[in-house]
């Protein structure tokens, strides 16, 4: 007698297919299993204590937030890594040299309620992501400023420092159309851009005072640095820059520094201008290629940025997200392979994890999915995005949602699949239909 076998159910769990046209080899509902890439699938086996294990010294209660990273080369000792188990507004340490993990309770803890923010939700409410570079943990939250952490590993004592975040200011203030004319008595933005183009400080600023009195007080065109009209002797000169045209280009800016959260343009400058203020906080960081990325502020003029250090030679460069040579200068303006920076990916919302793969920074967000790639340690110069995946390009769908620290694998092989182009879009249903969330 032939037997035919009916169902293999080697195509896993599909949800949304119609009872006329459910696919074979397929189940619709399953409990307790573990469903494998490959088609097979395993029990689901139960949860138990490590093998003797040790209840810890604190109390975690059904509404405490509870999330978890680790914490690699901890005081640069190769090897030695830290369990962070974050309970409420707290961090507690397990050294994960031996087992069980639970009797290696670290005396040490870290208050996180120190580093609350103003205008946002309690630290104890929300969870932290977690990334480690040269022995230091950097923390991230949106209820907090973030931190990093380092380890004197003879004393065992825990040091926390708040990172300042500082970028150059590369926006415009006032009105660029006019930028390559002339203006008398130009209004405060105006001043402002042409301080923040090179018209400032001890040769800039009498550059400026020459201009003005030159040209019956009129403020320059913005299409030249001031430079371009110096002498022979090396100072600026009205006849030779009135010898030179320029056209309507517009000069590149950035002069001034700035605290990424709390933008204060009138110090620099002198001017009577309103600050800036970023209340949201980063909700993820993450650690590529020697640089630290951070990202996840809800603010509506910078959600999609992603702030990247400089390739980090000392831990207090954690937050220098800028290009160390002034873009305004005239000998020494290059931008560096090893500069920081930000990226602005203008199409995303909800910045929720960054994720390095391989050599690139991936980026999920509530409304798609993006790749950053570059040069070797992602230089500044050469960094490109990518969509991966966005609601723009396939349409209206459920809140797409992932959890990255407890499905890595599945994570992994979707990206993986997904940049090589290799079956895209089978990839992506079976993702965004299995119902797993992002957090």
């Amino acid at each position: 007698m032939t037997q035919k076998t009916v169902t293999t159910f080697v195509k896993g769990l599909i949800t949304e297919a119609g009872e006329l046209t459910f696919p074979a080899d397929a189940s619709v509902d399953e409990d307790n299993c573990d469903l494998r890439r490959d088609g097979s699938r395993r029990r689901r086996k139960g949860i138990d204590r490590e093998t003797s294990a040790t209840l810890s010294g604190f109390t975690v209660s059904d509404t405490d937030i509870v999330s978890t990273g680790n914490w690699s080369n901890v005081g640069g000792q190769s090897g030695l890594e830290f369990l962070v188990v974050q309970v409420g507004s707290t961090l507690h340490f397990y050294n994960k040299a031996t087992a069980p993990y639970s009797a290696a309770l670290d005396a040490a803890t870290v208050d996180l309620s120190a580093y609350q923010a103003v205008g946002v939700a309690a630290v104890s409410s929300v969870k932290c992501q977690y990334s480690s570079i040269r022995g230091a943990l950097v923390v991230a939250s949106e209820g907090m400023n973030t931190i990093y952490i380092e380890r004197d590993n003879a004393t065992g004592v825990l040091t926390e420092n708040t990172l300042t975040f500082r970028t150059r200011d590369f926006d415009w203030q006032g009105d660029i159309t006019t930028y390559s004319e002339g203006e008398v008595s130009p209004a405060i933005p105006r001043q402002y851009d042409t301080m923040n183009a090179g018209w400032v400080d001890t040769k800039g600023a009498a550059a400026l005072a020459s201009y003005i009195s030159g040209h019956s007080s009129e403020y320059p065109p913005l299409n030249l640095p001031w430079y371009s009209g110096k002498d022979a002797d090396g100072d600026y000169s009205n006849t030779e820059w009135d010898r030179i045209f320029a056209g309507t280009s517009l000069i590149g800016n950035g002069h001034f520094i700035l605290d990424f959260f709390h933008k204060d343009r009138a110090t620099p400058s002198g001017l009577s201008i309103i600050a800036e203020i970023e209340t949201s906080r980063f909700q993820t960081v993450e650690t590529l290629s020697g640089r630290v990325f951070y990202a996840g502020l809800s603010g509506n003029e910078n959600s999609g940025k992603i702030l990247f250090s400089r390739l980090i030679e000392d831990l207090s460069e954690l937050g220098e997200c800028l290009q160390r040579n002034d873009p305004t200068a005239e000998d020494f303006s290059d931008l560096l392979d090893t500069d920081g920076g930000v990226i602005k990916i203008a199409d995303a919302v909800g910045i929720k994890k960054l994720y390095a793969f391989g050599a690139s920074l991936i980026v999920f967000a509530e409304n798609g999915v993006w790749s950053i790639n570059g040069g070797i340690g992602l230089q500044s110069a050469d960094q490109i995005v990518t969509v991966i995946f966005s609601f723009a390009e396939h349409g209206n769908m459920p809140c797409m949602q992932w959890r990255l620290a407890e499905h890595q694998y599945h994570t992994a092989s979707f990206l993986q699949l997904h940049i090589r182009g290799s079956h895209n879009e089978f990839i992506i249903e079976a993702v965004r239909n299995s119902g797993e969330g992002l957090d």
